[in-house]
């Protein structure tokens, strides 16, 4: 008999120094720690069965098994456990103290009558329940039985005992080393984000893209999406994924029937663990969208300056999971940072083109100084700097001569086939025409199409090649004298900064009235 205690103490203590060795190895994954925990336990307590279970919500779910009978019990095949009294491991967990039966039979209609359903297939009868507690924390419990009535010895219960404390030890650690890694991996994130934005001062698409990406990453989502305001819709401007939502420019209203189009409007930040259900009561406009790309779970976070919302972040899920806390603190963050680098890039651009455009005005002055007599430089410096501040193709500028437009100058990287038009009547035939004869800008985003409108000027843009077309009537003193015209090549349309530039009267309007003037006087 003392042999037998001597051989049962050393087979203890090896298997809880294999667990301790198990814990070193696995100090990221807590699964090796359940299973051998699991295997020792049957073992070394004479059970038929062993498994551990994890709270999981009101639920304990079954995290590892181990049967010493070749009956086919796998993890898949052990029921979940109501987190109640009414069942042995949820009263262990419960209650945080050890649940000890020598025959659980009796017990079913009184005591544990959600025990039933595992404990009748498996013929259980003795039952032991040890909680997995770490500072009074109760991830779970380890559960054993036998088919036979009868307690378990001391022994055998305080090493049930010891194998619960090594596994929540387990488990916390696993926590603790996660938590650490997943705040390193948030910090270096961020950073990584901020050192983007200090290398790209004009230009927030590299942000953009960065903070779609992590967000993506570090979320665990399926899909990432950032979308810009733009007047009455949402702009999508940058993404991330598997699930192909939306490509970069494509438009969506700005709508609260949209789950990111109500978090920009309310400026809140919208969290649905499934959206399938909202669908018809609440986001009526992302059904088509729900079921193309087939999202469950979604989440969408304003980007706010000051008190308005210039877009939203975006995160999408396939399965009905919701994201937690941390993950969405972690997509605020990221808001609050593209919001601030939207608004950085924004004045950093506005300052660049203030500066440009004053620069161009030295410039033109400079040209006016050193040429007092010839006008033909002066208006070569106006037409190449409003092509080269709008990004055009080419600038012209025409002076009203009698009934028609006269070629003034022309200058821009496709600048010289256009110099082959000398003149344009004024009528509604021509872009040009129509523009002093209205005393308005006009703008065409594809000249092409527009073949009834402006015949004439379809024919010079089919013969050079361009497309988009914005046309400036020149005033002096109230009445027009001439018109500045820029085109591109490709379908583009000038933007209202760079429309607001050129009838601003700054470099091109001002200038050129007094150009033209001299112009008019040389002639």
């Amino acid at each position: 008999e003392r042999t037998s205690e001597l051989k049962n103490s050393l087979e203890q203590q090896t298997a809880i120094s294999e667990i301790l060795r198990v814990i070193s190895a696995s100090p990221t994954d807590v699964q090796p720690v359940l299973d051998a925990v699991a295997e020792r336990a049957a073992h070394l307590c004479d059970s038929p069965f062993a498994r551990v279970l994890l709270v999981d919500g009101d639920m304990l779910t079954p995290a590892a098994v181990f049967s010493r009978e070749d009956i086919g019990r796998t993890l898949q095949s052990v029921l979940p456990t109501a987190l109640k009294r009414s069942s042995i491991n949820g009263r262990a967990v419960l209650d945080r103290e050890t649940i000890h039966i020598a025959d659980v039979v009796p017990l079913f209609d009184s005591e544990y009558p959600d025990a039933r359903g595992n404990a009748v297939p498996a013929g259980i009868r003795a039952a032991l329940a040890v909680p997995l507690l770490r500072e009074d924390i109760a991830y779970g419990s380890i559960f054993i039985f036998r088919r036979q009535p009868g307690l378990f010895s001391p022994d055998q219960v305080a090493l049930l005992q010891t194998f619960a404390r090594q596994a929540a030890i387990a488990i916390d650690n696993v926590r603790l080393f996660n938590e650490t890694k997943e705040a390193l991996d948030q910090q270096t994130a961020i950073s990584e984000i901020l050192r983007v934005i200090s290398s790209s001062p004009g230009d927030v698409r590299p942000m953009l893209n960065a903070v779609a990406e992590r967000a993506l990453n570090l979320c665990s989502a399926a899909e990432s999406g950032i979308f810009l305001v733009e007047g009455d819709a949402l702009r999508f401007a940058a993404g991330f994924g598997s699930m192909s939502t939306f490509r970069e420019g494509d438009r969506i209203p700005l709508s609260r029937g949209l789950v990111i189009g109500r978090a920009t409007i309310d400026r809140r930040t919208i969290h649905h663990p499934d959206i399938v259900d909202l669908l018809d009561t609440d986001y009526p406009d992302a059904r088509a969208h729900q079921e193309k790309f087939g999202f469950r779970a979604i989440l969408a976070v304003p980007l706010m300056r000051e008190d308005r919302a210039i877009g939203g972040i975006v995160l999408w899920r396939t399965e009905a999971r919701a994201f937690t806390e941390k993950q969405v603190a972690l997509v605020k963050t990221f808001a609050d940072q593209g919001a601030i680098a939207i608004e950085n890039v924004r004045l950093f651009n506005a300052t660049k083109e203030a500066l440009e455009q004053q620069t161009a005005v030295a410039e033109i002055l400079r040209v006016i100084s050193s040429s007092p007599t010839d006008v033909q430089p002066v208006l070569d410096a106006i037409a190449q700097r409003a092509a080269r501040l709008c990004d055009a193709s080419d600038a012209s500028m025409y002076l009203i001569e009698d009934n028609t437009l006269r070629h003034l100058a022309s200058q821009g990287p496709a600048a010289d086939p256009v110099t082959l038009v000398e003149t344009l009547p004024i009528d509604h035939n021509s872009i040009s025409g129509r523009a002093i004869l209205e005393r308005k800008t006009i703008e065409v985003d594809d000249m092409l199409a527009e073949g009834a409108e402006y015949p004439l000027s379809v024919e010079i843009a089919q013969r050079y090649g361009h497309r988009t077309v914005v046309v400036l009537p020149l005033f002096r003193e109230g009445k027009p004298f001439g018109t500045i015209l820029l085109r591109r090549k490709e379908v583009r349309p000038f933007s209202e900064r760079e429309i607001a530039l050129l009838q601003t009267p700054s470099p091109f309007s001002t200038r050129s009235s007094r150009a033209a003037s001299g112009c008019s006087r040389a002639r």
